[in-house]
This record gives C-alpha cells, structure tokens and sequence, in this order.
C-alpha cells in the first residue's frame, strides 16, 4: 500500500495556510472515512493519527493555558507547534461559524502560553467537521 503523500498539508500547517489545510483535510476524508465516522473523537483521532503519521508529536487533551485543547501538534526540529482545537456539527450551514468558534476558544483559554510559548512558532486553529467536510479557522 502506498503512503498519503501528506507535504502538501504540512507545509500548508506550518504556513499558516487555512485554506490549502482546509482543502487538503477535505480531500483526505473524502478518500478514507465514511459520513457514518462523524462523532467529535473520531476527528480527534483521524487528525491526531495523521500527524503521528508524518512523525509529528502529539500532545493530546492536555492542559495548556487555561485549558486543555484538543491536540498540540510540535515539531521540535522546527520549534514550532500547532494548537488545535476541534468541533463537529451535523449541519454543514454552520461550519465556518463553528471553526471559528474553536478558533476563538484557543484565545479566550490562552492555549498557547505555558511551555509551548517557548518555541519560535505557535499557530492556533480552529477546525470544524460535518461528515466529510470541514472548515479551518487561522488569524494572524
């Protein structure tokens, strides 16, 4: 079986690049899940899983700022890392409000500070999952 060629939605991670994350998450999950795998900790473990995949550490529900987001993804290499934070919905139509949402929880819960703060890069998503659609949430 051939590996998933993952470069294009890493460099999209690392960049900052929403859209081309949002848009390779896309395509990802219209290749491999069924819209019956739509629960909130099958995302978690699908999103957790491909960065795992692409030897990535994976911090999972653990606490951070004020909270416990969903994933951190680090690359230590790079000294960077990405806060993610996920929801699901059953209504595609609120998707974009929902990344958002998710977004906005990594501020108002400052899951960047503490030990992540120190590393050179530190991006915050929001993600939101519909079936096999998604949406990601980045600002600068």
């Amino acid at each position: 079986m051939k590996k998933e060629d993952l470069s294009v939605l890493l460099k999209a991670l690392w960049a900052g690049n929403a859209e081309t994350l949002q848009e390779e998450l896309t395509r990802i999950l219209y290749e491999t899940i069924s819209y019956y795998d739509s629960a909130e900790n099958f995302y978690h473990g699908f999103m957790a899983g491909i960065f795992t995949g692409a030897g990535l550490m994976v911090d999972s529900n653990k606490e951070s700022g004020q909270g416990r987001p969903d994933l951190i993804v680090i690359d230590g290499p790079g000294k960077r890392a990405a806060v993610i934070e996920l929801k699901r919905t059953s209504d595609p139509r609120q998707l974009d409000a929902l990344a958002e949402q998710a977004w906005s929880e990594t501020q108002t819960l400052s899951y960047a500070k503490g030990r992540i703060a120190r590393l050179k890069s530190v991006l915050c998503y929001g993600i939101a999952f519909c079936r096999k659609d998604c949406a990601v949430s980045l600002h600068s």
